[in-house]
């Protein structure tokens, strides 16, 4: 089983990263109801367990490839698949509670109101996460996929230079220079 990734740079992007090794090969992550219900609480987006079922875990996929198809499309410059762009608005119009400020023990906390959030409205703050970070050039301009051809993982490059070739140095930096190190040794 492969591990969850909360590393890509926002919620909308860690879902992205529930593939792993898109292309030929790709990994599902949330590969069960089970595992979709720890990726959403370790979120912090609460579910309820009665709601996390087949059906959420088959919407939530089609949302995220979606989102991936309009993300991939940003990146490269080009138009994203209508379907794609339909979908990700889709989702993003349904109703979501926001969270609110609440005081306790002294201290100020923002959380989500006491009841669950519904599947759908899960849903919805991943899209409007999306959208709302798309529509910041200089963040659109920081997303990367991983230079890794075994990962290919979409994240965004915080680094000072905006240099950054791989989603993480202990996932594949070190993979890929121990490998282009390995390479040396045997010309040599």
């Amino acid at each position: 089983m492969r591990d969850l990734r909360f590393d890509a740079g926002a919620p909308s992007l860690n879902l992205l990263a529930t593939v792993g090794r898109r292309g030929d090969r790709p990994v599902e992550r949330l590969d069960g109801t089970e595992r979709l219900a720890e990726w959403l609480r370790r979120m912090g987006l609460p579910v309820s367990a009665a709601q996390v079922d087949a059906d959420l875990l088959d919407r939530i996929r089609a949302l995220r490839e979606a989102m991936h198809a309009v993300v991939a499309a940003v990146i490269d410059e080009r138009v994203p698949a209508p379907d794609a762009v339909a979908a990700v608005n889709a989702a993003a119009a349904r109703d979501a509670p926001a969270r609110r400020v609440e005081v306790r023990d002294g201290r100020v906390q923002v959380r989500w109101p006491p009841d669950a959030l519904s599947g759908t409205a899960a849903m919805a703050l991943l899209a409007r996460d999306l959208l709302d970070r798309l529509g910041d050039e200089e963040w659109r301009a920081r997303l990367r996929v991983c230079a890794a051809d075994d990962c290919r993982m979409i994240f965004v490059d915080t680094s000072q230079g905006r240099r950054r070739q791989w989603c993480s140095m202990e996932y594949c930096g070190n993979r890929a220079k121990a490998a282009k190190h390995r390479a040396r040794a045997q010309e040599d």
